[in-house]
């Protein structure tokens, strides 16, 4: 359980845009940016479980209302950092980072539509891993150790199979070539 709370994915995407400012001038080039980012891909997604709880029929409906909440949350959060991405001028490389997260939302909530349950939390995880290995440094790559855990947590949990967590990752990934290659 430790593995999962420590790897949620709102911490991860915030970790991932410190990592940005930090390590790559030309990725996120303002402090905003990062405020914008963190609003978007980490407030958002943890707002959804209070709104849970003090709403007396989605708590009734239990962990599978607050998923629902939070995917519906998460993918609010998609939409407003995509806007600002093409409005207030982030670079094109953070517009990839915006367009990866909000195609992996929309790809996450039509399996979720149609009973498939690829996993969001290795998805939440993977994203940035291979986000950060491909536009900051290529030694990022070394951080895909981290989806052991991640993995492991997630099928010793019984939350998912081996395989919805290798589709999880696998999401993000091909959600970012093609942001990529409509932006860049």
């Amino acid at each position: 359980m430790i593995v999962r709370v420590a790897s949620l994915a709102p911490f991860v995407a915030l970790v991932a845009v410190l990592l940005m400012y930090f390590c790559a001038a030309d990725v996120v080039t303002d402090p905003w940016q990062i405020a914008m980012v963190a609003a978007c891909l980490t407030i958002m997604p943890v707002l959804a479980y209070p709104v849970q709880m003090m709403v007396p029929k989605l708590r009734a409906k239990g962990r599978d209302g607050q998923r629902t909440l939070a995917i519906i949350f998460s993918c609010v959060g998609y939409v407003v950092l995509t806007v600002l991405a093409f409005t207030v001028g982030f670079s094109p490389k953070l517009q990839v980072f915006a367009l990866t997260y909000l195609f992996s939302g929309v790809v996450l909530l039509l399996c979720r539509l149609f009973g498939l349950r690829p996993s969001g939390h290795c998805c939440g995880v993977a994203g940035p891993i291979v986000y950060l290995a491909v536009f900051v440094n290529p030694y990022f790559a070394f951080a895909a150790l981290l989806l052991v855990p991640v993995v492991w947590s997630c099928v010793a949990l019984k939350r998912h199979t081996a395989s919805q967590c290798v589709v999880g990752c696998l999401v993000p990934a091909i959600s970012m070539l093609v942001a990529a290659l409509i932006i860049m």
